[in-house]
């Protein structure tokens, strides 16, 4: 007798599955990568000056980054059984993923943190080939 484990699945629902998995890692990006920011941010911080004038001018725009990560994570991840929705996930991880890559190190320069910005690039790095694997299974999915 075979189990659920050894049934063949569709590609259909090989898509699915990643595209799923490429959206849950766009909402781990966002939460890893912001918090290690704010990490960064904390260790950083001139003990003389405001705090909030030195966040706000990296955490404006990384934030509006992690917000359009678990925005389109989430948004993908709920509609997962469309088609429009598994090829704006894998698309966007790619896409999300390398704007991760790439600004991951010039915030590491001014914050002199270039541990945690490899992290976030390697993790970015995850990202972008789960968004080319589920590109790659949404291309053999059959028509609807």
């Amino acid at each position: 007798m075979r189990n659920d484990s050894q049934i063949e699945k569709t590609p259909l629902q090989r898509s699915i599955g990643l595209s799923r998995t490429a959206s849950t890692s766009l909402i781990i990006l966002g939460l890893v990568s912001f918090g290690s920011l704010i990490y960064c941010l904390f260790q950083a911080k001139p003990k003389e000056a405001d705090a909030l004038s030195f966040f706000l001018p990296y955490a404006i725009p990384f934030g509006c980054l992690t917000l359009i990560s678990m925005f389109l994570g989430t948004l993908c991840i709920t509609q997962s059984d469309r088609p429009w929705a598994r090829k704006a996930a894998c698309i966007g991880s790619m896409i999300v993923g390398t704007l991760y890559a790439g600004t991951c190190f010039v915030y590491a320069w001014p914050l002199g943190n270039l541990e945690m910005s490899i992290s976030i690039a390697v993790i970015a790095l995850c990202v972008i080939f789960i968004g080319y694997l589920s590109l790659a299974a949404t291309k053999e999915e059959t028509p609807e």
